[in-house]
């Protein structure tokens, strides 16, 4: 198929287009004998090969049920979910051909951008990262549980739970999703930080690393309004949710940690409520104001453009902007002294 071709197909269609193709071949690959124990009926394999690519984290069967190949198949499918199938695409097209420009617009669309930007070199910033941070994560998880499972085992799970983790799925193949690693910080702190990696998105890690070589060059570098509200943002409900979670629950399901665990457990929590939803407590015994508290943080999710899901942090950001301006009497909506366009407030 021609670029010309592929850039002929609007972003939604060509999005919809290819989840499909990829979820009929997880399906068909977690079909085979090799990849489970026994026999699941077709329409829970379209399930969970839907629910992996999506990011989702829900199963009508248990992982169990599938065996090496199957937790591959099912290890892939998050990687290009979270990635995104298109993006991983638009990326092996860059290094052999030279991307036109509608192409190049269709995947500025897709990958939710603004402006004009280099994609060649941004899909290759994307594809490095992610693979820098899930690398560096495997590692530190691998020497946190290396003494509990053979070392081909600890390997796999190591790298399927720093994919995991990244791109924000929810998914654990620790025994009782992680029921026995409450205590152990390295997994909980190096799973945060990788879901809060990926969930800032790859635009603004790019202009995080822009910035960090203007001042280690020694030049001005003052980051965009985007990413500044990206960060910001993700601070302040990360420590507002952290700080309501453990009044919440710090008499309740995390009574029998000890402080530092109690505290790490807060964090831990805050981050996946965003998009992961991995959770190391039970859930049946949470609040219902711990509940509606998740319920809150997941319809906010993560930043555009990154592997989180959600509304997103810049939306809620506008909306409430927006609001703010119009208890004010304001004409227009400002964030951090900037002037926000009413076509941005309108499509918030």
């Amino acid at each position: 198929m021609s670029i010309k071709t592929v850039a002929d197909f609007s972003p939604g269609r060509t999005i919809l287009l290819a989840l499909f193709i990829a979820i009929c071949i997880g399906t068909a690959l977690l079909a085979l004998p090799i990849a489970r124990l026994s026999w699941i009926h077709p329409i829970d394999l379209f399930f969970t090969a839907t629910s992996v690519t999506c990011v989702c984290g829900l199963f009508t069967v248990p992982l169990d049920e599938f065996i090496s190949f199957g937790h591959a198949v099912i290890l892939a499918l998050i990687q290009i979910g979270g990635l995104g199938l298109i993006t991983m695409t638009l990326f092996l097209m860059s290094l052999f051909l030279n991307l036109g420009m509608a192409t190049q617009f269709m995947a500025g669309q897709l990958l939710e951008l603004e402006s004009k930007t280099k994609m060649k070199q941004l899909l290759i910033f994307i594809i490095s990262l992610t693979l820098l941070f899930e690398l560096l994560g495997a590692c530190f998880i691998f020497i946190a549980i290396k003494a509990h499972f053979p070392v081909g085992k600890a390997l796999f799970l190591a790298c399927f739970q720093s994919i995991s983790s990244f791109c924000n799925a929810g998914i654990s193949l620790f025994p009782a999703h992680q029921f026995d690693y409450q205590n152990s910080y390295t997994i909980l702190m190096t799973s945060s930080l990788l879901m809060i990696c990926g969930g800032l998105g790859f635009i603004t890690w790019q202009e995080l690393v822009q910035y960090a070589h203007a001042v280690w060059s020694k030049k001005l570098h003052i980051l965009s309004l985007y990413s500044r509200i990206v960060l910001y943002w993700s601070a302040s409900l990360l420590t507002i949710f952290s700080i309501i979670f453990w009044i919440l629950e710090r008499d309740n399901v995390l009574t029998h940690l000890s402080t530092p665990a109690k505290i790490t457990s807060c964090l831990f929590h805050a981050v996946s409520f965003k998009s992961a939803g991995l959770l190391i407590v039970d859930p049946t015994q949470l609040q219902l104001a711990s509940l509606l508290l998740i319920m809150a943080s997941s319809l906010i999710g993560s930043a555009p453009g990154s592997t989180g899901s959600g509304i997103k942090i810049t939306t809620l950001a506008v909306l409430l902007s927006s609001v703010r301006a119009a208890i004010a009497g304001k004409a227009s909506t400002d964030i951090h002294g900037r002037h926000i366009p009413m076509d941005q407030v309108y499509k918030s």
